[in-house]
């Protein structure tokens, strides 16, 4: 799970089933701790809750329980092996007995994203992608997107761009799943600037601010595609007013080759677009093609991005702002795209840079 908090106690994850809690995974003085059967307990040296991103896990296997921070075990002990089955149920934040929660730090305040259980998501939210999750029976006092000092986009993390940043990335080689979406929050006051954009031998994507508009430009025609004339479509209301805007880009139909793609945007209007034509799907990421974030190139800065971005995702798969050495987070699964640049990059978003820029082009 992704882990931001202040905090320095508080229940993180209890599974139960009828008769016991058999999992606990809590906050003791910023650390890591985790309880098995009410007996086993093990923690990290190090804590979580300096108030930047960290990305945690638990590895359960038959005789010994590992935590994971980074890219190392930070503590293990010997356990007998646990099983989550059918009926059993699973608490994030805290307990609805107050007096047990309290026993593990109580109830936790701070943000968790991408809680996975043996791959499988646990959804607080609907997801903008297909993945496959288990739905909560129950949310109390759960707000979407994670609002604090250090992060303030909806998303696991935000980053402002400024003086010509440009982030490269490039798929690990491991991707098998279609790409057929793109999703990011975007702030800014630039009218004009350059959000993403890959291309290959034959086929491009282009995601821009152009007067003020989110456009979106893809030719795909490695995926079936038979048009050559690209897929345009832009957004019917500005997104550079200095505000958050959610954006969700996807195929109306992901399972075939050709398809028309809708444009989503959420902030304090919906605002709905599909597009005209067809056009293929992202795939042609999976290999050997630099993603490039926040400019095209540097002999056109007119265009680099000036403003904050969330995390952004294709296809499900995040585009990382950080490595393991930057705020300790591990790349757990298999199917990655890498950061390839090593600029440094401006933690959270700063809105002295976006409100400087009231009257940029």
């Amino acid at each position: 799970m992704f882990l931001h908090t202040h905090r320095r106690s508080g229940l993180l994850l209890a599974v139960t089933n009828r008769t016991s809690q058999y999992l606990n995974v809590w906050l003791d003085q910023g650390r890591l701790t985790v309880q098995i059967q009410s007996s086993q307990t093990v923690a990290c040296e190090n804590v979580v809750n300096d108030g930047y991103l960290h990305l945690v896990g638990i590895s359960i296997t038959e005789g010994q329980i590992s935590l994971l921070e980074s890219d190392m075990v930070c503590a293990s002990v010997e356990a007998s092996q646990i099983y989550i089955r059918t009926g059993d149920k699973i608490y994030v934040g805290g307990i609805e007995d107050a007096d047990i929660s309290a026993r593990f730090g109580g109830y936790f305040k701070g943000c968790i994203q991408d809680l996975r259980l043996n791959n499988w998501r646990l959804q607080f939210f609907p997801f903008s992608v297909p993945v496959t999750f288990y739905s909560p029976e129950r949310l109390v006092n759960v707000l979407e997107g994670c609002v604090g000092d250090e992060v303030c986009a909806v998303g696991i993390s935000s980053v402002t761009f400024q003086n010509n940043v440009i982030l490269r990335y490039r798929s690990n080689g491991l991707i098998s799943r279609h790409l057929t979406s793109i999703s990011f929050s975007i702030r800014t006051r630039k009218r004009n600037a350059s959000v993403l954009h890959a291309n290959s031998s034959t086929d491009f994507v282009t995601v821009s601010l152009q007067n003020s508009l989110l456009v979106m430009e893809l030719l795909s025609i490695s995926s079936g595609s038979s048009s050559s004339n690209p897929l345009i479509m832009h957004s019917t209301r500005p997104l550079a007013d200095g505000k958050w805007h959610n954006v969700e880009l996807f195929m109306v139909s992901p399972k075939v080759n050709t398809s028309k793609w809708i444009m989503l945007l959420r902030g304090n209007a919906e605002d709905t677009v599909i597009s005209k034509s067809e056009s293929g799907n992202l795939d042609f990421l999976r290999e050997g093609v630099d993603i490039l974030l926040g400019g095209r190139s540097f002999r056109l800065a007119d265009w680099n991005l000036i403003g904050c971005l969330s995390t952004v995702e294709i296809g499900g798969i995040i585009l990382p702002y950080y490595g393991a050495t930057d705020v300790r987070l591990p790349r757990t699964q298999e199917e990655q795209f890498i950061k390839i640049s090593t600029v440094s990059l401006l933690r959270g978003c700063k809105g002295d840079v976006v409100a400087s820029f009231i009257n940029m082009p």
